[in-house]
């Protein structure tokens, strides 16, 4: 009689767990915390052990108003490369990394305008269209999770240049942070066909729901 009750609370355990998705951290990577600028509070994200070097600068644009505060991970063994200005230009490989960034402006707004967090996925999917990781796969995947308590934007892109011989990977999240758009981007360009390529998609959308943040 007892074997039988242990195997049915086994069982309703297993049901009850259904669809629930697990927090674990994943291998080979570490969590740390980011303390925003300008109020917006601390996050809590999950990085790969790979990226060792950590970069925080201001990325400015042509409009005084419109630059956006940048903090970068990415492995110290690849070129350091910090955006500035209206246009550009990128490198051309040899990119594995993950940025957070938002509004280097930002006015505090504890309450939302109805369809603000449908707002915010419509200007990621129009920026994904020239993004150069992004703009390449035309059928790029997008929908909307919540992580953690928090609405959040998503959109995957993926694509092999037959010309270049180079693997281009993205994965972007973003979210509103008292009423601020901050968006998390992983991004890789190589021609390494490996684990780090193979897996970038599947393992960067495991690092995203790790993310956390303390505004309610």
């Amino acid at each position: 009689m007892k074997l039988f009750v242990l195997i049915v609370t086994l069982l309703l355990a297993a049901c009850n767990n259904t669809g629930i998705r697990t927090t674990t951290k994943p291998l080979n990577s570490k969590e740390t915390t980011i303390t925003l600028k300008d109020s917006l509070g601390d996050i809590t994200i999950t990085v790969p052990n790979r990226y060792d070097t950590f970069l925080i600068w201001t990325h400015h644009s042509d409009c005084s108003r419109c630059g956006n505060e940048k903090y970068r991970f990415q492995p110290k063994t690849l070129p350091i490369f910090q955006e500035s200005g209206w246009i550009w230009f990128d490198r051309k490989d040899s990119i594995d990394q993950f940025t957070v960034e938002h509004p280097q402006y930002i006015v505090i707004n504890d309450s939302l305008p109805a369809g603000a967090f449908k707002m915010l996925h419509a200007m990621m999917l129009n920026q994904a269209e020239s993004d150069p990781l992004m703009y390449k796969d035309k059928f790029h995947f997008d929908t909307i999770e919540n992580i953690n308590g928090k609405l959040f934007s998503i959109i995957t892109s993926e694509n092999y240049d037959d010309s270049t011989k180079l693997y281009s990977k993205a994965v972007w999240g973003a979210t509103l942070i008292k009423g601020n758009s901050v968006k998390f981007k992983f991004a890789l360009l190589t021609n390494k066909q490996d684990s780090i390529t193979e897996n970038f998609i599947r393992n960067s959308k495991e690092l995203l729901h790790q993310i956390k943040s303390n505004d309610p």
